[in-house]
């Protein structure tokens, strides 16, 4: 495959750059793709802090997006699925009522940056998300705390799970406690974890994709106003997006967080269309001197998984020097890729 690529007439090249700027779904996505949403034009389209205050303010029920307690609901819905089975989660006797819904949410605190400090060393700690909710189950007034840890750039800081943990197990009252560590990778390479990214193995482990796919777009059909309905799908919009800014954080560029149903069906249809002419330039990237040589050994790399076997579901992982990817389907790799070269950056 790789003499086939290489052996392109510059006549086949031209009619291949013809098909794909004739390509509907080409042009679909570029309007979408370069088309800045307003996270990114504001510059926070990868800012920790603007996720968290925005997941806050969709997890509140008496917040001003309309949809009440909708998306608490569907974030309990999503962290009693999750396969990571903690004794919180498999020892919780009311886990069928939160999977099926029946219960109802009495009183929702919800805290960002909820600091907590104590006189010895090392057990004060900033929590990106603390909800504390009262419900109603049948006859039951059960309270439940979610100590929410959001990673987006940066990897966990010193001991910090650790302590969270620790801090929230000892509070003499009657909340069950629920430690969630949301980071954006993806399903695939979350679903090959076999304990959680963090330090403590009690937190659950989720990714911003669940969070599109269960809670987020499904609030989209739900009766809201306009303007809800506008910040929502700027969100996912923004997830969606590599960061590609020339003025971001180098680690930052081509981060990919999440990404919606419609331009998931509209990239593969996209890499369906355009195969030949999409090896082709990633070719030329892998032969081009110009360009950094670990960056040319990872398209490379890329390349020879791809070219080896497209049929081939089984999955495989990328690997440069001290650089590495989880187990992911060959179909994946373009995402991987970009991945392992946000590592190395």
């Amino acid at each position: 495959m790789f003499q086939q690529i290489s052996q392109l007439s510059l006549n086949e090249i031209r009619n291949e750059i013809v098909l794909f700027n004739n390509d509907s779904t080409a042009q679909t996505l570029k309007r979408y793709f370069y088309e800045k949403s307003y996270p990114e034009i504001f510059g926070i389209s990868r800012k920790e802090i603007c996720h968290s205050s925005f997941l806050a303010w969709i997890h509140d029920p008496t917040a001003s997006h309309g949809l009440g307690d909708f998306g608490i609901r569907r974030f309990l819905e999503i962290i009693f699925t999750s396969h990571f089975p903690t004794p919180e989660i498999t020892n919780n006797n009311l886990i069928d009522d939160f999977i099926t819904g029946n219960f109802r949410v009495e009183i929702a605190s919800i805290e960002r940056e909820y600091v907590f400090q104590k006189n010895a060393p090392n057990t004060s700690g900033r929590v990106d998300i603390l909800i504390q909710l009262e419900l109603k189950i049948n006859n039951t007034n059960p309270k439940l705390r979610i100590v929410l840890e959001n990673k987006v750039l940066a990897s966990e800081g010193k001991d910090q799970t650790e302590r969270y943990y620790k801090h929230f197990s000892s509070l003499k009252d009657d909340y069950q406690n629920l430690f969630v560590y949301l980071t954006p990778i993806s399903n695939i390479v979350l679903s090959a974890l076999t304990t959680p990214e963090c330090k403590n193995k009690n937190f659950i482990q989720i990714n911003y994709q669940s969070l599109v796919d269960s809670m987020l777009e499904p609030a989209l059909d739900q009766p809201i106003n306009n303007t809800t309905q506008l910040f929502i799908g700027q969100y996912i919009q923004s997830l969606g997006q590599p960061t590609m800014d020339e003025k971001a954080e180098k680690f930052e560029r081509g981060l990919i967080m999440a990404i919606g149903k419609d331009e998931r069906e509209l990239l593969k249809k996209f890499w369906s269309n355009n195969q030949k002419i999409i090896l082709a330039a990633l070719y030329a990237f892998s032969v081009d001197e110009e360009q950094e040589e670990s960056d040319r050994n990872i398209v490379t790399a890329a390349l020879s998984s791809i070219t080896n076997n497209v049929k081939d579901k089984s999955r495989i992982k990328l690997s440069y020097k001290n650089f590495e990817t989880e187990p992911f389907r060959k179909s994946d790799i373009g995402f991987q890729t970009i991945q392992l070269l946000n590592k190395m950056n």
